[in-house]
């Protein structure tokens, strides 16, 4: 599923103290078959969401893969994020805080402000809500798995589990942040589900731990060693009070914690497992990303991209608010036979 936005580069009128806000929108693609039916022809924002008086966003007929919302801090490429979180809400709640209120939505803070203030209209012509409620099902995805949120804030950067107890399927999608403003909490829960695969194919299949690892970590750790110079080695024991991912490098045989990795060394490691352990689940989907090259060098951001692109389903479509130069370059460098800017 694809949304499909207006111009790529347009001025909103906005409140009274900035009348124009300028946004740039960047569009990227590098994958030309998937399915046109169910993409989102129009994504409309009025009657005062956030900023915007009366915005509408159209991408055209040839909606692209990857859709760059380019612009510096202020510029509205959050709202945009938030309008499709706003949306989807309809249908589905995504994250733990399960949404805000109109004070959050509303410009001009009206008790009564809700979705209907909000366009997603598909290319077929069917409303995004109503494909969520009715198609989507019909096809065997969860309404729940139709919108993917990762938030530039993160917490989580310390963790290591010290109980065992159920984990909800990933599907559910009820973890991590509800809205752009919201905090990211998705590695502890992410590193349980990691931990449970490694089991569940170890009994399955009655093979030992060494064998359940390699083949539940080999593709992922591929993802992290294109990124980073370095793998998983083990996925800990949480019995032993070891909850935690351990990994090495080339230069350093003896294992260490997920802990002791630098900031964007945990970022990257926490995005590729949250993408990994989404894969089969979520497709037909969107999946938005808001600047997700925060605490990652301008050396890794073109890499991670392309490990973005490899893990996300050829069905969904991403979304991604940056202002980094060099995320912007990976995008033109990485994707310049295909793509729209």
């Amino acid at each position: 599923m694809t949304i499909i936005i207006a111009e790529l580069t347009t001025q909103i009128r906005a409140a009274e103290e900035s009348p124009y806000i300028n946004i740039n929108f960047s569009i990227f693609h590098n994958v030309s078959w998937y399915s046109k039916e169910h993409e989102n022809n129009k994504i409309r924002l009025f009657n005062g969401y956030k900023r915007f008086l009366d915005l509408t966003i159209d991408l055209g007929d040839q909606p692209k893969r990857i859709v760059a919302l380019v612009g510096p801090n202020g510029s509205g490429k959050s709202r945009v994020l938030d309008g499709i979180l706003y949306k989807s809400s309809v249908v589905t709640v995504i994250g733990e805080s399960g949404g805000k209120n109109f004070e959050y939505h509303s410009m001009n803070l009206v008790p009564n402000f809700n979705q209907s203030n909000l366009v997603l209209e598909l290319e077929s012509g069917e409303m995004f809500e109503n494909y969520v409620r009715t198609t989507r099902i019909s096809r065997g995805y969860a309404p729940s798995t139709a919108v993917s949120f990762r938030s530039p804030h993160k917490i989580n950067f310390h963790f290591k589990i010290d109980n065992l107890q159920a984990t909800p399927d990933i599907a559910i999608n009820r973890f991590g942040a509800s809205t752009t403003a919201d905090v990211d909490s998705k590695m502890s829960e992410n590193y349980k589900r990691l931990n449970a695969m490694v089991t569940a194919y170890q009994d399955k299949n009655d093979v030992p731990p060494s064998v359940a690892k390699l083949h539940i970590l080999g593709e992922l750790n591929q993802s992290i060693k294109r990124c980073l110079d370095l793998e998983i080695s083990s996925v800990g024991n949480i019995l032993a009070n070891q909850g935690t991912l351990y990994f090495t490098k080339t230069d350093q045989s003896t294992k260490f914690e997920f802990n002791v990795l630098s900031s964007g060394e945990k970022e990257v490691v926490d995005l590729i497992v949250d993408l990994f352990l989404r894969k089969e689940k979520y497709q037909d989907s969107i999946f938005l990303f808001d600047e997700p090259e925060l605490h990652i060098n301008t050396s890794i951001q073109g890499k991670l991209l392309q490990e973005i692109d490899h893990l996300v389903h050829p069905s969904n479509q991403i979304w991604i608010s940056t202002h980094s130069v060099g995320f912007i370059k990976a995008l033109q460098d990485n994707f310049a036979d295909s793509n729209k800017l």
